[in-house]
């Protein structure tokens, strides 16, 4: 590995030169390959800066999450969803946007989702 190479892949290990000859450092859940190329004249201060402003954009973001909060917005349309309850439990349930805007049986939920496709035989 050349000084001031990022390797980026389960973990990132930084290499510097110069001035910062022989201090590492680890970063870990990346999935990316990026270098940054400093000069001996470079401190530590502009090291740190360009090495954050590099791996920030690489980091993972959490997946979004399908459940949609009833503050939010209720379902589109009629149907069947799967709902959060108040109590933690979860429901399977009908859904009337015509009737009220109302889960069947006047069900409280507080988080609904649509039902997902069942996965594809073989």
């Amino acid at each position: 590995m050349k000084p001031n190479d990022i390797q980026i892949g389960k973990q990132v290990r930084i290499v510097a030169d110069g001035p910062f000859k022989g201090q590492t450092g680890f970063i870990s859940d990346a999935s990316l390959s990026i270098k940054v190329e400093l000069d001996d004249k470079s401190d530590f201060i502009t090291h740190h800066y360009v090495l954050c402003s590099e791996i920030e954009p690489l980091r993972p973001t959490k997946p979004e999450s399908p459940w949609v909060s009833v503050e939010d917005r209720l379902p589109d349309e009629d149907g069947r969803y799967l709902i959060a309850k108040p109590n933690g439990g979860i429901g399977y349930i009908w859904y009337y946007r015509h009737h009220g805007g109302t889960f069947f049986g006047g069900v409280v939920a507080t988080h609904w989702m649509k039902v997902p496709q069942p996965p594809k035989g073989e």
